[in-house]
């Protein structure tokens, strides 16, 4: 499910396809709105709306009962951040499995 509709609680498909058609419609006719946007305030949209997919329970669960788990989910969460969201996921995947 995307970040809006998990903060909505929608579970439906159909809550998913109005999602989909809302943002098309933005990206469509909203867009000379944000160009004068400075990118700090994009940035802490996209902040705002991910910071709820982060479970920090689960990242003191990984510390009490498996710290593998927890090394390679922050090995995943830095590459993704600050390489790119592909080579991240690659590098975790290869990670997992060695």
């Amino acid at each position: 499910r995307s970040a809006v509709n998990y903060q909505a609680g929608a579970k439906s498909t159909l809550a998913s396809m109005v999602t989909a058609v809302s943002v098309l419609m933005v990206v469509l006719f909203l867009t000379p709105l944000f160009e004068s946007l400075p990118k700090a305030v994009l940035g802490s949209i996209i902040v705002v709306a991910v910071s709820t997919l982060v479970n920090f329970e689960e990242m003191k669960h990984l510390y009490k009962t498996d710290k593998r788990d927890l090394f390679l989910l922050l090995v995943a969460f830095g590459c993704t951040l600050f390489v790119g969201l592909l080579e991240g996921i690659l590098i975790a995947a290869g990670m997992s499995m060695a």
